[in-house]
Order: structure tokens, then C-alpha cells, then sequence
């Protein structure tokens, strides 16, 4: 398994507590998908080559009650025993929460990839903003979101979600959205985008069934 080790770490309150520090990252990279490693001390440091010295000061440290944890709820507790009647085995109490940090870093990250590619291979090609698009687009929602000074606004995830629940969009999300085009500054291609809700009816007619993301074909 591996896993994603935040910077904050080193500078939280487990600041000085190195043995925990070391501990934390390898439970991180060791654990199932659910957080849980379900190991002995002995088990872990025969697993890691990590003096068991190490481990079991570094378990104790993570188990108790930190006021100055970042960690919410469960005392500032980072692990819990799975089982209250044996001393051993544990559950990351935040995994969920860095988990799902880690797969939006990993959808941006793949989002970027996905534009790179698409600029290169359409470049020149009539984007949602070209006139051919707009004469076939005949929805009254789709006024230009720009000031009198032409500058575009880009919407909230929540504008983008109220509008799709409005129209009955389901393909998608306001959150994946505004993700994709922010990872673009608001352009498609090489067209500064002026009306969302226009690219939000592109989306809708084009957008891949097992990706969930639409751009006119990406």
C-alpha cells in the first residue's frame, strides 16, 4: 500500500516526538484501504526494519489524548485499537479525511493532464465560445457572465450546482466543474470562456460516460 504524507506533520504538535512522527508514517503507508492495521508491534517493525523501540514509543504517543492535535473529535487520539480487549491492532482515526485530501489532489492533478492534452491536440479548433456553437445554442440561460469591462466571473461550486439541480444535470457535479475549468484559468483551448452556463450544456451533450468530466470530447 502507500499513502500521502502531509507536510504539517512535521510541524503539528507531534513536533519533538520523532518516534511518533517515523510511527505515523509508516501506519500511513502500511494500512488497508479502510485505515486499519491489524498488526502486532513486533509484526510492524519485523515488517519495516524499524527498531521496535521506536514503534511501540511512537504507538504510545499516537494513542493518547492530544489537546493540540489538529486531529477532530476522539481527544486529539490519532490510532485506535480496533479491539478494546486485545493491545494491539489499530485504526488511523483520520484516514478518511486524508484520503479523500489525497484523491482530490490526484482528480486536479489528472484534470491538468487532461487539459494539457486536449490544448495540444485542438489547437484552432472553434471552442464553446466559437459562433458556430453559440447559433446552435438556443438556451436563454446562457447570457455572457462578464462585467462592462469584459471580465469573466467565475461561478461557485455551489452556483454551478444549483443551476445543473435547476436543469436536471446529473452526469456531473458543480464541484468537478469548477475544478476542471479553474485548472484551466477559465479557458477552453485558447478562448477565454464568457458564459459557464453555455460550457455547463456542452458538457451535457458530450461529457464521457466513465470519467464524468465533459469538454467538448476530452
Amino acid at each position: 500500500m502507500y499513502g500521502k504524507v502531509f507536510e504539517s506533520m512535521y510541524g503539528g504538535s507531534l513536533y519533538g516526538h520523532w518516534e511518533a512522527i517515523i510511527t505515523m508514517q509508516t501506519l500511513i503507508v502500511i494500512c488497508d484501504a479502510d485505515g486499519v492495521i491489524d498488526m502486532t508491534p513486533q509484526a510492524i517493525a519485523g515488517k519495516t526494519s524499524i527498531p521496535i523501540g521506536i514503534i511501540e514509543k511512537g504507538l504510545k504517543v499516537l494513542s493518547e489524548p492530544d489537546p493540540s492535535s489538529r486531529t477532530e473529535g476522539a481527544e486529539g487520539v490519532r490510532i485506535e485499537l480496533i479491539d478494546g480487549h486485545r493491545p494491539w491492532g489499530w485504526i488511523l482515526v483520520n484516514h478518511e479525511k486524508y484520503k479523500s485530501i489525497k484523491d482530490a489532489e490526484m482528480v486536479r492533478e489528472q484534470t491538468r493532464d487532461r487539459v494539457r492534452r486536449h490544448r495540444d491536440k485542438n489547437k484552432g479548433v472553434t471552442h464553446c465560445n466559437g459562433s458556430n456553437a453559440e447559433k446552435r445554442h438556443t438556451d436563454t440561460d446562457t447570457d455572457i457572465d462578464t462585467d462592462r469591462e469584459g471580465r469573466f466571473t467565475p461561478p461557485t461550486q455551489q452556483e454551478v450546482q444549483e443551476y445543473l439541480d435547476k436543469k436536471g444535470i446529473t452526469e456531473f457535479t458543480g464541484e468537478r466543474f469548477v475544478d476542471f475549468y479553474s485548472a484551466t484559468d477559465w479557458f477552453r483551448g485558447k478562448t477565454k470562456i464568457k458564459s459557464w452556463k453555455h460550457c455547463v450544456s456542452t458538457w451535457e451533450k458530450s461529457i464521457p460516460q466513465d470519467e464524468g468530466y465533459g469538454d467538448g470530447g476530452i
